[in-house]
């Protein structure tokens, strides 16, 4: 017939059990959370060469524009202009920049820099359309104005492996030198270059 024993028995089971699963359940859930930001988020996805378009409202895909050499890196140009980088790969060499439009979405135009691996790009300052490019294969950076697509100077590190920009937004422009172990400070309005190692 009915054995008390056995019934507290799986009774405990049964608790230990659920107990176990709610904790499980509280520990692998992953998080969400609801961003409701308007606007648009441009991201540059390398291995299959395009430029992902979310809206930021629904976290839906809107589009994806296909970069003709592989991409880096991207900068937003007065809220008129995504820059990207078409650094390439080991079979494809980058020399270019893609500027998109943001109002249409599509490639306005191919800018060609004159420099091997363009990698990191900045903006020169906050109210213009210049935009500084590095590139780590020739140690150089590029001012160009995305506006016309006019490349305005080239600039030397003299260090190696010119890899990532920074600025302060007023015409100076920090390099980091990874193989150097150092930073170059450019400042554009006086044509001067300062190298410190780290």
């Amino acid at each position: 017939m009915f054995n008390i024993k056995i019934f507290k028995k799986l009774f405990v089971l049964g608790i230990i059990g659920s107990l176990f699963l709610l904790l499980l359940v509280f520990f692998l859930r992953q998080e969400t959370y609801d961003l409701s930001l308007p606007g648009k988020l441009y991201v540059v996805n390398k291995k299959s060469c395009d430029l992902s378009i979310y809206d930021l409202e629904n976290g839906k895909l809107l589009k994806t524009i296909p970069i003709p050499v592989e991409p880096h890196e991207l900068v937003c140009v007065d809220n008129k202009y995504i820059v990207v980088t078409n650094y390439g790969n080991k079979k494809i060499t980058g020399h270019e920049l893609s500027v998109v439009d943001v109002r249409t979405d599509e490639i306005k135009m191919q800018i060609p820099l004159g420099i091997d691996k363009p990698h990191d790009v900045t903006l020169v300052d906050d109210e213009g359309s210049l935009v500084a490019t590095v590139s780590d294969e020739s140690n150089e950076i590029v001012i160009t104005d995305v506006e016309n697509g006019n490349r305005l100077r080239n600039i030397f590190t003299e260090q190696n492996y010119s890899h990532l920009l920074a600025t302060n937004n007023d015409s100076i422009i920090f390099v980091s030198n990874m193989s150097s172990g150092s930073v170059s400070v450019i400042n554009l309005r006086r044509s001067e270059e300062h190298t410190s190692e780290l």
